[in-house]
């Protein structure tokens, strides 16, 4: 994971996404999973004390800083309506809108970082979740384990 320093915009992903919604089938459902695996997505964080940027916009950390990661609840989810998951973006217009305008600091992750912080044996949240305000794609942690056993396979 890594701060975020360029535009990310993913038009092919978000093309993925859309194109599942129209029409969800495992084709659709494999050839989004194969746009997300080379993706960088932004995840929304906190960084607490603030941190100051360096001229190239970079956030200037030290071990004083700690970062929280956002997440949301799933309260559809009437078994489980507690947990948490993550949280990514395919691009700033998808955070903006998530965020209701208000300024929020975002790192670039990809796939493999979200599925380091799922499947920690204390990992608090259940999965992650891909546009929350907008194509709304939940992954939870054991379709997560699933796209990486494909993975591995190939």
């Amino acid at each position: 994971m890594e701060p975020r320093k360029e535009m990310i915009i993913n038009e092919e992903l978000k093309t993925a996404i859309k194109m599942m919604a129209e029409d969800n089938n495992s084709k659709s459902q494999n050839d989004m999973i194969d746009i997300l695996m080379k993706s960088k997505l932004l995840i929304p964080v906190k960084i607490s004390p603030a941190a100051k940027r360096d001229d190239q916009g970079n956030y200037m950390l030290s071990p004083k800083h700690k970062i929280t990661f956002a997440t949301v609840k799933n309260y559809q989810d009437t078994k489980n309506p507690d947990w948490s998951y993550f949280i990514g973006f395919t691009d700033s217009e998808e955070l903006k809108a998530w965020a209701g305008g208000k300024k929020i600091d975002a790192f670039l992750a990809d796939f493999n970082d979200y599925a380091v912080m799922l499947l920690k044996p204390d990992a608090v949240c259940k999965g992650f979740v891909l546009n929350p305000a907008g194509g709304n794609v939940c992954f939870p942690t054991d379709v997560v384990k699933q796209i990486i056993k494909r993975r591995d396979v190939k």
